[in-house]
């Protein structure tokens, strides 16, 4: 009964920020920094795979591909911490996300041309057993530009 009441009280309960209130709500995951995160804990993983990308090549280009898998999750990250208005239009934290945008989805080509580099360098990394991560990577992309064109249709552009 006890446990039945936290629940309730759990679902009405109103959270305060300064002067403002918030209802509960349920969490949506934001679908491209979940498939950023994605890509970059398989991009980790099949670098350090033996049979794929051998130790002697793993500082120039396992290391890399991981850095370029980490930099364009943080940047998805950082671009989506920056929230729009779409009452009341800021045309810097427009401009700083969309930079931001177009810095990810620069480093998703950096990061194609570094997996191709793999494939062309290390014998037992080939395109099947990289499929996984070459279609993480273009979802991504495809992801990050509509979302990019969302963010230009609130922004009255």
């Amino acid at each position: 009964m006890a446990a039945e009441q936290g629940k309730n009280k759990s679902k009405n309960t109103k959270y305060s920020y300064g002067q403002n209130y918030r209802r509960n709500r349920t969490e949506t995951k934001f679908d491209t920094l979940t498939l950023a995160n994605q890509l970059k804990h398989k991009v980790s993983v099949y670098v350090m795979n033996e049979t794929y990308v051998p130790k002697r090549w793993r500082y120039f280009n396992g290391k890399p591909a991981v850095d370029y898998a980490r930099t364009i999750r943080d940047c998805i990250s950082i671009a989506n911490d920056i929230w729009l208005d779409d009452k009341v239009p800021d045309e810097e934290k427009v401009k700083k996300r969309s930079e931001l945008q177009a810095r990810a989805l620069s480093y998703c080509n950096i990061l194609q041309q570094q997996l191709i580099d793999i494939v062309e360098e290390c014998g037992g990394a080939t395109e099947d057993n990289m499929r996984e991560i070459t279609d993480y990577l273009s979802d991504l992309i495809g992801k990050i530009i509509n979302w990019s064109k969302s963010d230009n249709g609130r922004a009255g552009k």
